[in-house]
């Protein structure tokens, strides 16, 4: 569409609202928040304890504001653990924008589609039910059912969003750890008075029932490795006379015999044998 304004005229809201009616789009302003994407790896279903897995609201609002724009977050899956390790995600800019989109609530009456006959089925109704989250294919459907009278609403741009991609590490359970049981209780609490409790044995000598500690880490990275897995080439699949599927190595080596005289033992000769009443021819010498 080609502009209609003067050269050097600045875009009042006048003349927006006069060239919103040939567009072919509603127009929509996008109000001025910082918001942050968190694409959680699993699937929630508790909101609460998914906010919990990012450290709470100390986690949230390092999130929000961190000290650096590629500052890493952290999830914990097991968050009642102390000494769980992290998944760190990765942090990229972004240029999206968070929609809201409201549609018409279901009445749980049904009717078919496209035709004006009375509804059936009356929704059933219970006291302090809690509303069930939908799933997106309920919710396109509903999109779908409800053509022009949804709403739209811009919440604000997305600048930065955070991704999960790496693999967790490793899980050391260590809840019949007597040791590891007394450090979390003793030393993570960050209590004074059980910090003053906590004292290790420090006698020489075999013992028995020694208590293994798992390390801080087990995996020293998180990027799967790509082993790249193929069958080889030169293996081939034949049915034999039973019907049966075998597979064979076409390169390799054919097999040959062979046999070698034993040390000590002397190699059979050809002989040849006189045929009988066979003469010797011998020379004599001629009468003179």
């Amino acid at each position: 569409m080609e502009d209609q304004r003067t050269p050097g005229m600045p875009a009042s809201p006048d003349n927006m609202m006069d060239q919103q009616g040939t567009r072919t789009a509603p127009y929509y302003s996008i109000p001025a928040r910082h918001i942050v994407s968190v694409e959680h790896p699993a699937i929630i279903k508790n909101v609460d304890k998914a906010i919990e897995t990012l450290q709470g609201n100390a986690g949230i609002s390092k999130i929000l504001n961190p000290p650096k724009a590629d500052t890493r977050a952290k999830l914990f899956l097991r968050p009642e653990d102390a000494m769980s390790r992290p998944l760190l995600s990765t942090s990229s800019a972004s240029n999206n924008i968070l929609l809201k989109v409201t549609v018409p609530k279901r009445t749980g009456r049904k009717r078919k589609r496209g035709s004006d006959e009375p509804f059936s089925g009356v929704p059933v109704t219970t006291v302090n039910e809690q509303p069930q989250r939908r799933s997106a294919k309920q919710l396109l459907r509903s999109l779908s059912d409800n053509v022009g009278k949804y709403q739209v609403e811009p919440v604000g741009m997305v600048n930065r969003t955070h991704v999960f991609r790496g693999m967790p590490d490793f899980v050391y359970s260590t809840t019949g750890s007597p040791f590891t049981n007394r450090f979390r209780e003793q030393i993570l609490s960050f209590d004074y008075d059980k910090m003053k409790q906590f004292d290790i044995d420090m006698s020489k000598g075999a013992t028995s029932n020694v208590d293994i500690i798992p390390p801080p880490s087990l995996s020293h990275g998180d990027v799967p490795f790509t082993y790249i897995y193929r069958q080889n080439p030169t293996v081939r699949q034949s049915v034999d006379t039973s019907g049966n599927v075998t597979t064979f190595n076409t390169s390799k080596a054919a097999k040959t015999s062979s046999k070698s005289a034993r040390p000590g033992r002397a190699a059979a000769s050809a002989t040849t044998s006189k045929p009988p009443n066979s003469a010797t021819p011998s020379a004599t010498p001629s009468p003179t």
